[in-house]
């Protein structure tokens, strides 16, 4: 609970759409609340929805806490929670800049408007993270990484866009600071992993990922209440690469129901999908660049594997938050 005299209200001008598929506001965080107000009165905006078909006003974010200090580390974990709710293909408000204290002196403006349906979202995920620092830790991390690169998801659907973007071969690879971006992005997102220790301890030889390394992790699923028998989707689009050939034979994989041509995506264990991504940590971005062992690695390393790693901690985060299931069934009734 929030010691009543150092409460204090801060407010980010951001227009909010309350998405009722969602929990319910307000939020309460570690010594914190999140509530959402009009605090523009009649001059608020609001929120025209194609499913209702009418307009709903929309509402301002407010931090209830201790001090700016704090209301400001409260705004940027909002932040981090958006980008990594909508996978990196958001970028906006700056909370050190738009953030201001509800006093004898404050005037309303909308000072940075965005509309979008995912704030509360991204407000009650802040919320339930900031009781386990380790989540927080991770969602930065995440975001982080996709803050240095990320693939839209438009550009990822099969269905919608058949093409692959460009990928590196040993004769023709991308410039040196792409790779270098590349490999920061997947020790960032594996990074997060390893903060919610959902991370293999083994090392990242297929040969020594048998069946106590593989124990081990079931071990600390079972412990987080997670499935590890849930699939994961590992994109392939593409010609196969030199890094992709060194990591596993996906051929003796099971294709995904979309598979064709040049999209070879495999359905694979969420566990299987820990050890990839970890071997593309410690194989690939975490160490020397130019060793002899990874030296063509690093040159065929393309944006759909460090896409596989971000979306990997991406799910891992929701996952252990409980919000999986509510992202991926928008209709599915709220969560109280």
């Amino acid at each position: 609970m929030i010691n009543k005299k150092m409460k204090k209200e801060y407010y980010i001008g951001l227009g909010v759409f309350l998405n009722p598929n969602h929990p319910p506001p307000p939020y309460f965080g570690r010594r914190w609340k999140i509530l959402f107000k009009n605090i523009m009165g009649k001059k608020q905006g609001a929120f025209f929805t194609l499913q209702e078909r009418k307009s709903i006003p929309s509402k301002n974010i407010i931090i209830e806490a201790s001090s700016f200090k704090k209301a400001v580390d409260i705004a940027q974990l909002i932040y981090a929670c958006l980008v990594v709710l909508k996978a990196g293909d958001y970028f906006g408000f700056e909370p050190e800049i738009t953030l201001k204290e509800i006093n004898k002196d404050f005037k309303p403006t909308n000072l940075d408007t965005l509309y979008t349906d995912s704030l509360d979202l991204a407000s009650f995920m802040a919320a339930k993270a900031s009781f386990n620092l380790n989540l927080v830790y991770a969602i930065h991390k995440l975001a982080i990484s996709f803050h240095l690169g990320f693939i839209s998801c438009v550009d990822l659907d099969p269905y919608l866009n058949s093409d692959y973007l460009e990928k590196p071969t040993l004769k023709k690879y991308f410039p040196v600071k792409n790779l270098v971006t590349m490999s920061c992005m997947i020790t960032m997102a594996y990074a997060a992993i390893e903060e919610l220790n959902l991370h293999t301890r083994a090392s990242s030889n297929l040969k020594e990922w048998g069946e106590k390394h593989e124990n081990d992790l079931l071990k600390r699923f079972k412990e987080e209440k997670l499935d590890p028998n849930e699939l994961y989707d590992w994109i392939l689009r593409g010609p196969k690469t030199f890094l992709e050939r060194n990591m596993s034979d996906f051929n003796k994989m099971k294709k995904a129901e979309w598979s064709r041509g040049p999209i070879r995506d495999v359905k694979v264990k969420i566990t299987e999908a820990i050890y990839f991504s970890s071997f593309l940590r410690n194989k690939v971005s975490a160490h020397t660049l130019n060793s002899p062992e990874n030296k063509k690695r690093i040159k065929t390393l393309s944006m759909y594997d460090v896409t596989n790693g971000q979306y990997l901690a991406r799910r891992l985060i929701l996952e252990k938050l409980k919000l999986w299931t509510l992202l991926t069934n928008p209709n599915k009734t709220r969560q109280e």
